[in-house]
């Protein structure tokens, strides 16, 4: 009679499958590799996401620097309108007109920037600032120089006319040609006159003050007041001598 086999408890033991180790290597490398892919591909969005962003901040400021620049070249210099065509006093306050309004084209302009582009925008805007403020006090000053000169000439003449109604009042003649001098040093400083120039305005100046003295001499037809004045004061007259001195004859 056949025998059926009888096994006993631990006869069979159990062992991993031969490629068992390996499959598992392999999904560890699958994984490991999924997750550098994804991680490139993260990086990589974040890079054109940063790309678009500072597109749109420079478009930002460019088109915001390019208001400015054209603030700038129609409230300066447009042909009829521009601030830098007035003249005279009416240049004197350009600085406090302009100034302000600038400053809150800015300020609007920085609405909805963030802080990155209203930092950069600030750059940008204080350096124009500075070139707007640079042309408007050019401007002012020239015409302050242009005011002081008028307004001097206009000293000079009232002053000859005071020098030549006291002719013959040598103390009276020598206070007001003082006070002409000093109005004129004033205006000649002021404009920043070389030391050649100042002596070359001093000798002018005299010379007209004697002449205007002797014109009020002839005018009144006193010759002998006329011809003494001369004589004291034939060099100061400088070209003008020749001219007095057949006048007095």
């Amino acid at each position: 009679m056949p025998r059926v086999p009888q096994y006993e408890i631990g006869q069979v033991r159990a062992t991993n499958l031969p490629s068992a180790r390996v499959a598992n290597q392999d999904v560890s490398s699958g994984l490991t590799g999924l997750a550098r892919g994804i991680g490139a591909a993260g990086g990589l969005v974040a890079d054109i996401a940063q790309q678009e962003q500072e597109k749109a901040d420079t478009a930002m400021l460019l088109d915001a620097d390019r208001k400015l620049s054209e603030w700038e070249t129609t409230r300066l210099y447009a042909p009829e309108t521009g601030l830098l065509n007035r003249r005279g006093e009416d240049a004197l306050g350009l600085p406090d007109e302009a100034m302000p309004e600038f400053d809150k084209l800015v300020s609007d302009a920085e609405l909805g920037m963030s802080d990155r582009v209203k930092m950069r925008f600030r750059q940008l805007a204080e350096g124009r600032r500075g070139d707007v403020q640079k042309q408007l006090f050019r401007h002012v000053s020239q015409q302050s120089g242009v005011i002081l000169e008028a307004r001097t000439k206009a000293y000079e003449a009232t002053a000859l006319t005071a020098i030549a109604a006291h002719a013959g009042d040598a103390e009276r003649v020598a206070v007001e040609t003082d006070r002409l001098w000093a109005a004129k040093m004033a205006s000649l400083t002021r404009m920043g006159a070389p030391a050649e120039v100042i002596k070359a305005e001093r000798q002018a100046m005299e010379a007209s003050v004697h002449g205007a003295v002797l014109d009020q001499f002839l005018s009144r037809s006193d010759y002998t007041g006329a011809i003494q004045y001369f004589e004291q004061h034939r060099e100061a007259l400088g070209s003008r001598s020749d001219e007095y001195g057949k006048a007095v004859q």
